[in-house]
């Protein structure tokens, strides 16, 4: 699968992201990177699994998919589907389901999330970016 539709994604998903130089503009969060992420218990209300192992640009990451939504949660105020595959958050992307769950968990509650993604069922070209507040996990 090639990733030329985060070209549409172009405005810059958080003021802190680091950005390397890949075609994608995203940035690679490493497992090291992540263990050393405070722990806040940030979640935004998704169940997911990996979809896919992506090679592009230099880069290793997971396509992850959402495969259940907490009713209520920001995921579902957001407007997450099921099926709906999260490329990258803020301007990062997850080599590991490990990554990605350490990178939510570490954003604090009442924080944003740019998530970008592909909906359920559709294509590259339907790519779009969602913004997903952050809640304390219970």
């Amino acid at each position: 699968m090639a990733l030329g539709f985060a070209v549409l994604l172009t405005a810059p998903a958080a003021p802190h992201a680091a950005f390397a130089d890949n075609a994608m503009g995203y940035r690679l969060l490493s497992p090291r990177e992540a263990a050393a992420l405070p722990s806040r218990r940030g979640t935004i209300g998704l169940n997911v699994r990996r979809q896919e192992r992506i090679v592009d640009s230099g880069l290793t990451f997971d396509i992850i998919q959402v495969t259940h939504i907490r009713r209520n949660s920001p995921g579902a105020r957001a407007g997450f589907k099921v099926g709906d595959q999260i490329v990258a958050v803020d301007g990062q992307v997850f080599p590991s389901l490990a990554v990605f769950a350490a990178y939510i968990g570490s954003r604090p509650p009442g924080s944003r999330v740019v998530v970008d993604i592909m909906p359920a069922g559709r294509g590259p070209e339907q790519a779009r970016r969602i913004t997903v507040a952050v809640e304390r996990a219970g």
